[in-house]
């Protein structure tokens, strides 16, 4: 957990493990199989540990540089982290969303296909809309600043020359026309 008094060096590292329940769990590992895995795929496993670390880290400092004060925990910045660096490598790659919404006794369902940018950019607004509004228990800004650190760590890395696109992807900077060839 971490909180702005008697937070630890490792508390960095150590609070992505915790969750705040079983819905935050689930909904994080729905997160990190949907856009994790492919991110693990493009940097091995190696750079994608080093990265889910490292954006971690970020998320937790921009939440006690930012946050509301509160303790937080969660694998949650570094997950949308992950999805910032998805954004960039995968910006046109559908994603499926299978929904289910509670009208009194009644369920309905469905599923469908969405470009992962129109995904991603929906849950930034939602965090950008909670982290302008009214305290929620969610700490929106932390997962703004693993987001914002994963747009820019996979922006650096495409620019270096350490992650490449092969013939059949295109990436952010391709899809921005900064790189018009691969």
């Amino acid at each position: 957990m971490l909180h702005r008094d008697g937070c630890s060096p490792l508390q960095f590292v150590t609070h992505v493990f915790l969750h705040a329940g079983v819905a935050h769990l689930v909904g994080n590992m729905v997160f990190l199989l949907v856009f994790g895995n492919a991110v693990n795929a493009k940097l091995g496993h190696g750079l994608f540990l080093l990265a889910y670390f490292a954006l971690g880290i970020v998320a937790g400092v921009a939440w006690l540089s930012f946050g509301d004060g509160a303790a937080a925990l969660g694998a949650s910045g570094a997950i949308m982290g992950l999805v910032g660096l998805f954004l960039v490598y995968f910006p046109r790659n559908d994603v499926n969303v299978f929904y289910l919404i509670f009208i009194g006794p009644a369920a309905r369902g469905g599923a469908f296909t969405i470009s992962s940018y129109w995904l991603i950019l929906l849950y930034v607004a939602l965090d950008l809309l909670g982290f302008l509004g009214p305290g929620s228990g969610v700490a929106h800004v932390a997962h703004l600043g693993g987001t914002a650190a994963g747009v820019a760590a996979g922006l650096l890395l495409l620019a270096s020359g350490l992650v490449t696109s092969t013939e059949w992807e295109e990436n952010l900077l391709m899809l921005l026309r900064v790189f018009r060839s691969r």
